[in-house]
């Protein structure tokens, strides 16, 4: 094996661990694509199986903040899974308040009247969490409970 494809196919490492294995294959091409669909298979489930346990934590700090900070104005729906909440008001009259502290604080969360034509539902806003970090999460959320304090 040249250089080059060592050095293409990574410094080192798995593929340094599989070279020794070459000893006695005759079609070094079949090998050589059959080790990098071995690698591939492994990367995208280590992707899936982070990608799972990084959205599981912003997912259970989202609840345990929202609920610290604004439990008084809301009731958080807790589905199954998902990256989304359902942010249900606990008094109508506070949607209009709502509405024009996340506007004036840039926080978006989408009115679910937003996602439907023809259905009549009590106000509630939509949360997402999974593109932000705790850091983030947490900001935004005390930004929005302090807007909501200071408009009573």
């Amino acid at each position: 094996m040249t250089a080059d494809i060592v050095h293409t196919h990574g410094n080192g490492g798995v593929v340094q661990d599989i070279l020794p294995a070459r000893h006695g294959v005759r079609n070094w091409r079949s090998f050589l694509l059959l080790a990098y669909h071995f690698l591939a298979t492994l990367g995208s489930r280590h992707v899936r199986s982070t990608s799972a346990r990084l959205y599981a934590e912003r997912r259970e700090f989202f609840i345990e903040e929202f609920n610290k900070l604004l439990d008084d104005r809301f009731v958080l729906q807790i589905p199954e899974a998902g990256l989304h909440f359902v942010a249900w008001l606990r008094r109508e009259s506070d949607f209009a308040r709502i509405a024009r502290a996340r506007a004036e604080i840039g926080i978006r969360p989408s009115a679910l009247s937003f996602f439907f034509i023809e259905a009549k539902l009590n106000p509630a806003f939509v949360f997402g969490f999974a593109a932000w970090t705790p850091a983030q999460i947490r900001e935004s959320l005390v930004k929005l409970a302090t807007a909501l304090k200071e408009k009573v």
